[in-house]
């Protein structure tokens, strides 16, 4: 008997991103849903409860930060992982992304790194918070 296909929220700003984030997650057989903002990444992640988050930091209204921040204070949300995918280098970024309660950032455009660690993420193996490109 095959596992069910895991359930991806893909959130981000730029529309284009979206569109070839969402066919390269679905080619890897992930239900994949997208939104373009973290009021709208809560709203829906309380009515689908994915099982994962995958959240762009740089976006108006609210960062992914505080998108995060939020989802994990939510007694309904709090359990579902967050991966951080983000343009946005910083030092100290990755330590923020992780206080806010995210398993994980991967720099855009590390696509292949991303596709690896929500697969890590849904297989419960242990995840490098951090992955640049170059250690792949």
């Amino acid at each position: 008997m095959s596992e069910p296909v895991k359930r991806i929220l893909f959130v981000d700003d730029e529309r284009t991103i979206c569109k070839i984030m969402v066919s390269r997650l679905k080619k890897s057989n992930f239900d994949v849903m997208a939104v373009e903002s973290g009021a709208e990444m809560l709203e829906k992640a309380k009515d689908v409860k994915p099982d994962l988050v995958i959240l762009d930091h740089l976006m108006p209204g609210m960062t992914g930060l505080e998108a995060c921040h939020k989802l994990k204070m939510n007694q309904e949300t709090k359990e579902i992982p967050v991966i951080m995918f983000t343009g946005h280098h910083k030092v100290a970024f990755e330590e923020e992304c992780l206080n806010a309660g995210a398993v994980g950032v991967i720099y855009k455009p590390d696509v292949g790194g991303l596709l690896q660690l929500a697969k890590d993420v849904f297989a419960g193996r242990e995840v490098d918070p951090a992955v640049e490109e170059e250690d792949l």
